[in-house]
């Protein structure tokens, strides 16, 4: 898997973050860059498929312009915590931040299929 960068643009409606090709100058509050684990830990493979679906969902959506279309709320479950989330990708991606803090052992066992159980809708879909 390849180093994932986005871009986060706040102001831009409907699309306020843009998948765009890994830069090192790309720095900053208005950049957010994904280097996947390389270690073979749940922790590692879980993430390493998270963002993966993240990238193919946030480009799904620019190239259907599906942007708030559909206002369906996600649902996941990471052990005893079930979570709803927005389906916009900008709160999306810092959940995702936001989850990778915690420790490996709320990872053990946990593949993102069994997670966000939709997740196989974006999972395997290649963008063009």
């Amino acid at each position: 898997m390849d180093i994932l960068q986005f871009e986060l643009n706040r102001w831009h409606n409907p699309a306020p973050v843009f998948v765009v090709p890994y830069d090192i100058n790309n720095r900053g509050a208005s950049y957010y860059t994904y280097k996947p684990f390389t270690s073979k830990t749940d922790k590692a493979i879980f993430f390493n498929a998270a963002f993966k679906w993240l990238k193919n969902y946030i480009e799904y959506q620019r190239l259907f312009n599906s942007y708030n279309l559909d206002k369906t709320k996600l649902s996941a479950k990471l052990k005893g915590c079930k979570y709803t989330l927005s389906p916009e990708p900008l709160e999306l991606l810092g959940f995702f931040k936001r989850l990778k803090k915690l420790k490996s052992m709320h990872f053990e066992g946990v593949t993102f299929s069994d997670f966000m159980p939709s997740s196989n809708l974006y999972l395997h879909r290649k963008a063009a």
